[in-house]
């Protein structure tokens, strides 16, 4: 378990921007869409690869990684935080 998730297609990235959560990596074939974000990793990638990096048939043109927050990761996990 790496304690990230995952997040595909514009409106929910956009979403996730907007959040409290802490974003490890912004993956976009088109960077030039959000210029306006300077605090996370940006890839560039190929349509092919984005293809790959996806859980979807026909996937959106971007893709976010993200820190599941850590007393969220251990709930998910069944530990005890005491």
């Amino acid at each position: 378990m790496y304690g990230k998730f995952l997040v595909e297609g514009d409106k929910a990235v956009r979403e996730l921007l907007h959040s409290s959560f802490k974003i490890d990596a912004f993956m976009d074939y088109q960077l030039d869409r959000c210029p306006f974000i300077s605090h996370i990793t940006m890839h560039p990638v190929s349509e092919n690869e984005l293809l790959q990096l996806s859980t979807h048939d026909k996937p959106d043109q971007v893709i976010a990684i993200a820190d599941i927050p850590l007393q969220e990761e251990n709930a998910i996990l069944g530990r005890n935080c005491t």
